[in-house]
């Protein structure tokens, strides 16, 4: 055998080798994050028709419940809340809802702290990797500095990514494990929580303080505003519930992110549901931590929330 034909069989065998070891690694954390991918590939791949989109960061995953807005409201809703998401990664992921989706009646945007701070684009941006055919989806990775052309062409560089987390879920995968854990409700995208809440052990002040506003942020809410009317979606801004241990202060127009929104949607006429400081905000028992809500707190919050949807629904 000639010595150029015996390198390019080694390399052929190489790739072939690693593309198996990849097709083995993704099959294994696609298992084991069944939920978190089956809400991508819904929002991203699927073609369903939504009457509303409830789109934020985790808060939103764990607190809205689609069962009971549906129920209380008639439509049909999808959450599509993401972990650790900013604005950057919320404009993406509704911009591409929209590459194979009807538009739907509605979006409601959950806004938080850490929303307008672009620090970090993209919480994980391998979660996005098997859904490049959406050309929302590619365009931003890319523009982010991500090799999504690589990637495209030789898939199985993408491990060269993969942290320990990644590398522990593709294990746990393999071996039959999941995301989901025994008593835990995962429907539309929702995911309940069952971690106990330590009050005693969160300083919830440290949270309430101001986040940084990263350049571009506010363009990006824009975009995300001209979206809608141009697509005659109707904008609800949401500020979800926080843990205070005193009694609940009106905190939403203290801080300097919160005063911007609430001038940006007097300024547009954009509905705004100011949650932040709820009644039920005082009890520890219905969180999970200070920023986010357990089962029973969700289901709570859910019938709050799917009320105060219903009245802008029946509004002209």
């Amino acid at each position: 055998m000639k010595p150029i034909v015996r390198i390019l069989l080694i390399i052929v065998i190489s790739f072939a080798f690693c593309q198996l070891i990849f097709v083995f690694s993704r099959s294994g954390i696609k298992a084991y994050s069944r939920h978190k991918h089956e809400r991508l590939q819904e929002l991203l791949q699927n073609n369903s028709s939504y009457d509303l989109i409830l789109l934020g960061s985790s808060i939103v995953r764990g607190d809205m419940d689609p069962r009971i807005i549906d129920s209380i409201c008639n439509i049909s809703s999808y959450n599509g809340g993401v972990e650790g998401g900013n604005l950057q990664e919320f404009k993406m992921i509704f911009d591409a809802y929209l590459i194979n989706h009807p538009p739907p009646k509605y979006l409601m945007l959950a806004l938080d702290m850490s929303s307008f701070n672009l620090d970090r684009k993209f919480f994980n941006h391998l979660d996005y990797y098997p859904y490049l055919s959406n050309s929302v989806v590619d365009k931003a990775l890319c523009d982010n500095g991500h090799q999504t052309a690589l990637i495209k062409i030789l898939p199985f560089f993408e491990l060269t990514e993969f942290d320990e987390e990644m590398r522990s879920q593709c294990v746990q995968g393999l071996l039959g494990k999941t995301e989901i854990m025994p008593g835990q409700i995962a429907y539309k995208g929702f995911l309940t929580r069952t971690m106990t809440f330590q009050s005693d052990n969160i300083n919830t002040n440290v949270y309430l303080m101001d986040k940084p506003i990263s350049a571009g942020s506010l363009d990006l809410f824009k975009g995300i505003e001209d979206t809608c009317s141009v697509r005659n979606i109707k904008l609800i801004i949401n500020f979800p519930p926080v843990f205070q241990k005193n009694e609940p202060n009106h905190i939403a127009y203290s801080g300097k992110i919160l005063k911007n929104i609430c001038h940006l949607t007097s300024e547009s006429k954009i509905h705004c549901l100011d949650d932040i400081s709820l009644n039920f905000c005082t009890d520890s028992s219905l969180f999970s931590d200070c920023t986010h809500l357990n089962r029973e707190g969700a289901e709570l919050y859910s019938v709050i929330l799917a009320n105060e949807l219903l009245e802008l629904i029946r509004e002209p």
